[in-house]
């Protein structure tokens, strides 16, 4: 994404709204999830909490920001049923593409 594009590059503060620009199948997370910022450790670096569309919380991640995205009006909040879980983790490097 080319600064031009991105008005809000480098403006991520805390409880704005993110979204997933990748799965993270790992924690049954797609991309275009929304979640929001409850903490920022660097202006690269943050805490974001993602819920389901009940409430429950499906995953609280330490998270850079390479795999986000600010959310737009046109992302909904997370409407598949997932389990609630009880853990934190930490993403911080996106898998590199792989060759064909």
């Amino acid at each position: 994404m080319s600064a031009a594009k991105d008005n809000y590059l480098g403006k991520f503060e805390e409880l704005y709204c993110v979204a997933l620009i990748e799965d993270l199948p790992q924690f049954e997370l797609k991309a275009g999830d929304v979640g929001v910022i409850v903490h920022v450790h660097t202006p690269t670096f943050f805490i974001v909490e993602f819920n389901a569309a009940d409430g429950y919380l499906s995953a609280l991640l330490d998270i850079d920001k390479e795999w986000l995205r600010l959310a737009t009006k046109e992302d909904v909040k997370n409407q598949r049923t997932l389990p609630p879980n009880e853990f934190e983790a930490e993403v911080t490097a996106r898998p590199k593409a792989r060759s064909a």
